[in-house]
């Protein structure tokens, strides 16, 4: 099997993995001026390591005034090895596929690593009751 076709494999069954909640994903806090492949990460990066300096680092682009992009990068020794990328709208056909599966990827990794699923429900909980909802400030310090 070729590299290509066995790291889409890795990623859909890291995606299905990372559904259930099977994944320790980490956010890569980016600077503005660092760059990861030759993409400026705005949005958002994550990885998760496998031991052995072995890692996955997913990454989303929102460059200004240009298409979102999305990568899914195979790290090895802190270097990329190989990379998935692909643009949002694009019309080839086989990066449309991949643009799916990164998507797909992105936004689990994101509800993982941001827990929103956690606070929606929270929130759901608190609105479904009778009671009053919030909790009262806190009380103002004067110095």
């Amino acid at each position: 099997m070729k590299l290509d076709e066995k790291f889409r494999q890795q990623l859909q069954t890291l995606l299905e993995k990372t559904k259930r909640n099977a994944v320790k994903w980490n956010k890569i806090y980016v600077e503005d001026e660092e760059t990861w492949g030759g993409y400026r990460a705005l949005e958002f990066a994550a990885e998760v390591s496998f031991g052995d300096s072995t890692s996955i680092r997913i990454v989303r682009d929102e460059r200004h005034g240009q298409p979102d992009v999305l990568f899914a990068e195979l790290r090895r020794n802190e270097q990329p090895v190989f990379r998935v990328s692909a643009e949002d709208g694009t019309t080839d056909e086989a990066e449309q596929q991949d643009w799916k599966l990164l998507q797909q990827v992105y936004e689990e990794v994101l509800r993982v690593v941001t827990q929103w699923d956690k606070a929606i429900d929270v929130i759901d909980k608190a609105l479904s009751s009778d009671s009053v909802v919030g909790l009262d400030p806190e009380p103002e310090i004067k110095f």
